[in-house]
């Protein structure tokens, strides 16, 4: 065989390999925009939560480039960690899913104006975050 017959060989097997990996779109592509204010509720479902209740009201003002996200978080959740009332965020877009590091860190899904998921590393979880896209103030 000739050595042109041989590299369109590799060439179409290589071709193949890279096709056959699953999830390739979701992993590389970013398919929601999350940058603005988004407002919700972290429910904390073990232990004491805290005492006075087991839901805290967040605020993330977010801003995406590509699929980095940066922005702040406040809340009252941050006081009850040690810190002041607020922290900076990083994050990634992968498909639908926002996966982010604060002092705690989780993976919400976004549909529209809606995010969701799990948290962790918080005291007194599992912990679940509800967000909506929008200007209402933190309580």
């Amino acid at each position: 065989m000739t050595r042109t017959g041989w590299l369109l060989i590799l060439l179409v097997a290589l071709a193949t390999v890279g096709c056959a990996r699953g999830g390739w779109i979701s992993e590389t592509m970013t398919l929601v925009d999350v940058t603005g204010t988004w407002n919700g509720t972290v429910y904390m479902r073990g232990g004491n939560c805290f005492g006075g209740g087991c839901e805290r009201t967040l605020r993330a003002d977010l801003m995406q480039r590509g699929a980095a996200v940066t922005g702040n978080v406040e809340g009252k959740i941050f006081t009850q960690l040690g810190g002041g009332g607020s922290g900076p965020v990083e994050g990634m877009v992968t498909g639908e899913v926002l996966s982010f590091k604060l002092p705690f860190h989780g993976a919400v899904t976004v549909v529209g104006d809606d995010m969701s998921g799990p948290l962790e590393g918080l005291p007194n979880c599992p912990c679940d975050i509800v967000l909506h896209r929008g200007a209402a103030p933190v309580k």
